[in-house]
């Protein structure tokens, strides 16, 4: 699959070159029209998907889903309530 091919030859690049250090990649993929039919319907599912490629481990990728999305959604509003008391604790 293209996903892994591309995780592949990052690797490959990145042995070859010694100058890249400690990196990796992590790609997030959504699909038309499941996903999305918009480019910022697209971008939004992409970006989801790219979280939970990230929360999973180095050099991953996931595909964009509703289930991962409503988990994304809960995290961000735990994310944004602990934002909020601490800007009215100042």
């Amino acid at each position: 699959d293209l996903a892994e091919r591309i995780i592949k030859e990052y690797d490959m690049i990145k042995q070859e070159n010694d100058s890249i250090t400690e990196t990796s990649l992590s790609i997030g993929i959504a699909m038309v029209p499941g996903d999305g039919s918009s480019y910022h319907e697209l971008y939004n599912a992409a970006d989801k998907a790219l979280y939970f490629s990230k929360r999973e481990g180095k050099n991953r990728y996931c595909f964009y889903n509703d289930a991962r999305a409503s988990e994304v959604n809960r995290l961000e509003m735990i994310v944004d309530i602990h934002q909020l008391k601490k800007m009215m604790q100042n």
